[in-house]
Parts: C-alpha cells; sequence; structure tokens
C-alpha cells in the first residue's frame, strides 16, 4: 500500500505548479484538488475510473468523503506515495479529518499577497487559471479593490494561522518564492525520495515579477501598501 500525503495551501499559491511536478516524480502520484465543489476533471477521472461514479458528483463525493479518500488512494497506481492539494477555503471538516488519519502533511505558503491577488483577478477575468509551458497567455489590467484586498488577506491569515495550530510539528512548510531554488529539495528529504526525480516544471508563470504593472490603478495599490506597510510586495522574484 502507498504512503499518504497532502499538499495543504490555498488558491494562487503556487500550487498547480508543485502539484504537477510532484506527479512527474516515477515515486510519487499526486492528485488535484479531489475533494472540492467541482467536477473531477478528465485526467483525474481515467486515473479513477475504479471508483464509484458517484464519486464524481461534488456533493456526493464531499458528503462521503471517507469512503471516497479509501477509494482514491487504494485505486492509486503503485507509487510508493500517493497524494492530493486539498483547499484551506474548503471543508473544515475534511480538512480536520486529514490531519489525524495518518497522512503527511505539506503546507505550501505564498508570502506576497499581492501577487496572489492579482492572480486571482487574473484567473477570474480570462477564465484562465492554469497555464502549461507553450499556452497562450491570456493578459489583462485588472482593478484593485482594497476593501476586497483586505478581505481576501484575512482569509489568508485565518486559514493558514489554523492550520499551523492544529498541524503536527512534523509537518512541511513551503513557500511559493523558494521553490526553485530549495523548495523541491525539501520535499524530496521529507518524503525520502530522489532530487532528481523531479523534472522541469511543466506550468508557467504568467505574470511579470513586477506585481503592480498588473494592476490598471496602480496608484490605488501603492496607498494601500503604504497604508499596511507592506510596500515589499510591488515585486515577486522567485529564488
Amino acid at each position: 500500500m502507498s504512503n499518504r500525503f497532502v499538499l495543504f495551501t490555498m488558491p494562487r499559491s503556487g500550487s498547480n505548479w508543485v502539484r504537477w511536478t510532484l506527479d512527474g516524480h516515477p515515486e510519487i502520484t499526486c492528485y488535484a484538488a479531489l475533494l472540492r465543489q467541482t467536477p473531477w476533471n478528465e485526467l483525474e477521472q481515467q486515473r479513477l475510473y475504479k471508483l464509484d461514479q458517484r464519486f464524481n458528483l461534488p456533493d456526493y463525493r464531499i458528503e462521503h468523503y471517507q469512503e471516497a479518500l479509501d477509494g482514491i488512494f487504494v485505486s492509486a497506481p503503485t507509487s510508493r506515495w500517493v497524494g492530493m492539494k486539498f483547499m484551506l477555503n474548503s471543508s473544515t471538516e475534511i480538512r480536520d479529518h486529514l490531519l489525524v488519519s495518518g497522512y503527511k502533511h505539506i503546507l505550501l505558503t505564498r508570502a506576497n499577497y499581492l501577487a496572489a491577488y492579482a492572480s486571482h483577478l487574473l484567473a477570474k477575468s480570462t477564465g484562465q487559471g492554469i497555464v502549461f509551458k507553450g499556452d497562450a497567455v491570456s493578459r489583462v489590467p485588472v482593478r484593485f479593490d482594497s476593501g476586497k484586498f483586505r478581505i481576501f488577506c484575512r482569509a489568508r491569515d485565518r486559514r493558514f494561522g489554523e492550520l499551523r495550530k492544529m498541524a503536527s510539528s512534523d509537518m512541511l512548510e513551503i513557500e511559493y518564492n523558494d521553490l526553485r531554488s530549495r523548495g523541491f529539495a525539501k520535499i524530496a528529504e521529507f518524503l525520502d525520495v530522489p532530487l532528481d526525480g523531479f523534472t522541469a516544471a511543466v506550468t508557467a508563470k504568467r505574470g511579470s515579477d513586477d506585481i503592480l504593472s498588473r494592476f490598471a490603478n496602480p496608484q490605488d495599490v501603492m496607498r494601500e501598501l503604504e497604508a499596511i506597510g507592506r510596500t515589499d510586495w510591488v515585486t515577486e522574484a522567485i529564488a
């Protein structure tokens, strides 16, 4: 039987990059966020075809999540590790179950909330939630709203803070901006798999490092950043 892990995160934190890199490792299978209010994508349907087809219905799957999880991990390929993403803005009941049910835990954060917010707005505006290398990239200026941004920041603070308080001491926390330099090395050590099994990323970063340039009203962005003391968020360069 495979070992199990969960990648906890919030949307627009680079989890697609991490998920696809993990899934490309010869010793790891990593599924998408299977326990959200969305149907499984075609790839996951193909990989999980042995399961009860009712589990492809979000309401049914979430109501019967323990049965669905057992089926997911039993039906997985014969990888040494099998895991999935779990978004912390999903069910807290399922989150709590995953924290105490024999899974290894990885927490992926993104310190630059402005970059995450810009990515959120861009995905919402274009419908392009993920970009693979070679894809045409949709870019449109997005409008900054200070009230919505503060709500966005509070939600992330709350969800990340709750998990840190509840998680065991062996949870691995990695930061988006450290992924290229040492993040995947930490994951390899944490799961005891060869680092060279991680190949080049198949996803692409959509925006430039100049986060301010993504907004149609950069003056409003700067006023807010100055008010909260986070003018360092105007740029984001992955180490």
